[in-house]
C-alpha cells in the first residue's frame, strides 16, 4: 500500500476514532474541495460545532514546516486579532509522530472546549485536528468577583469536608505535582464557555472555572460561574 494510502487512512480512522471533536455526521471534503479550503490538503473535515475544520490532511507533496503551523491555518480558521493559541502539551508516538496541543484563547482567556493539536513527523506538518470556536466577539470585563464565583460554587457543593481541609490529602497532592506548594484549594479561573458546556447552541459566557474537590460526600467536579450573574451556568465531572 503506498505511503500516502497508509498516512491517509491513518489518520482518517485517528480522527473519527479517537478525536472527541469528530462528528460522524460532519462534512468530508476530498481532492479540489479539500485543497480550495486548504491548500495543499487531500481531506478536510468539518464538524456541526464550527465553521472551521475539525480535521486537515495535507497531501505528501506538501513540505509545510512545523513551525509554520499558525501561518498556515490563519486564514483556514478565520482567526482574527483577539484569537491565539497556547501550546499546554505535546507527545510523541511510536511511530515516530509528534502530536502538539493548543488550548484556544479569546483576548488571553482559555475558551472552554476550543483545542488545536498539529501532528507533525520530522518538523513536517502532516495533519491537524480540534475544534476551534470562530467569530468570538464578547466583553471579558467581570462585574462579579473571583471570592464572589468561589462563594457561589463552595454553595451549590455544600460539602461536610473538603480536601484542602485534610492535611493528609494537601501531602499526596504536593508529593505528587513534586511541587511543595501545590494545593486543592480552589482558585478560579476566568474563562470563556458555553451554557451548559453545549458548543452546538453557541451561548457562549464570560464565567469562572472553580475546581472543587470534596472528601465527604466524596466529588470533584468544575463548575462555570457566570462572571456578570453569578449563577452556575454548566457542571463538568472530572
Amino acid at each position: 500500500m503506498p505511503n500516502t494510502r497508509k498516512q491517509f487512512l491513518f489518520y482518517f480512522l485517528f480522527g473519527i476514532l479517537f478525536i472527541p471533536f469528530a462528528d460522524l455526521m460532519a462534512q468530508r471534503y476530498s481532492g479540489k474541495e479539500a485543497d480550495a479550503i486548504c491548500k495543499g490538503s487531500t481531506l478536510v473535515v468539518v464538524g456541526d460545532q464550527s465553521k472551521a475544520p475539525t480535521m486537515i490532511l495535507l497531501g505528501e507533496q506538501t513540505n509545510y514546516e512545523a513551525t509554520a503551523w499558525l501561518t498556515l491555518l490563519k486564514p483556514v480558521l478565520g482567526m482574527h486579532e483577539n484569537d491565539a493559541f497556547k501550546e499546554y502539551k505535546a507527545m510523541k508516538d511510536m511511530v515516530g509522530f509528534a502530536h502538539h496541543y493548543f488550548h484556544q484563547l479569546y483576548k488571553g482567556l482559555k475558551v472552554e472546549g476550543g483545542e488545536y493539536v498539529v501532528h507533525e513527523k520530522k518538523g513536517r506538518i502532516i495533519s491537524f485536528s480540534g475544534l476551534f470556536l470562530e467569530n468570538i466577539d464578547m466583553k471579558t470585563e467581570p462585574s462579579v468577583t473571583a471570592p464572589e464565583a468561589l462563594k457561589t460554587a463552595l454553595k451549590h457543593v455544600g460539602a461536610k469536608v473538603y480536601k484542602w481541609e485534610i492535611p493528609d490529602e494537601e501531602a499526596k497532592l504536593r508529593k505528587k505535582n513534586k511541587d511543595s506548594t501545590a494545593t486543592f484549594y480552589p482558585v478560579p479561573e476566568l474563562v470563556i464557555a458555553s451554557r451548559g458546556l453545549n458548543l452546538k447552541k453557541r451561548e457562549l459566557r464570560l464565567c469562572y472555572k472553580v475546581e472543587i474537590s470534596a472528601a465527604d460526600p466524596l466529588s470533584h467536579s468544575a463548575y462555570f460561574v457566570d462572571a456578570n450573574t453569578n449563577v452556575i451556568i454548566g457542571i463538568e465531572n472530572l
